[in-house]
């Protein structure tokens, strides 16, 4: 997946109320000092933590807290 791509894909999480527009400002940031893998790793987590909360396994609060553990460290 090119840049462009990938940009479109983390703003669709922002689409899907995974992320907030301040996120994903910050997420952009980190997006565009990774290695394509990297970055798709970090919008699969996202998903991923996102379903979790959705089908009740994780609390708002566990929700927001991986997510920012995922918005500072993703490498």
């Amino acid at each position: 997946m090119d840049l462009a791509t990938q940009l479109r894909t983390l703003q669709a999480l922002v689409n899907d109320g995974i992320i907030t527009a301040d996120e994903m400002q910050r997420a952009k940031d980190l997006f565009l000092g990774r290695a394509p893998d990297q970055r798709q790793l970090m919008e699969r987590n996202l998903r991923s933590l996102h379903e979790l909360r959705k089908s009740g396994v994780l609390s708002q609060i566990e929700f927001d807290i991986k997510k920012q553990d995922i918005l500072a460290t993703t490498k």
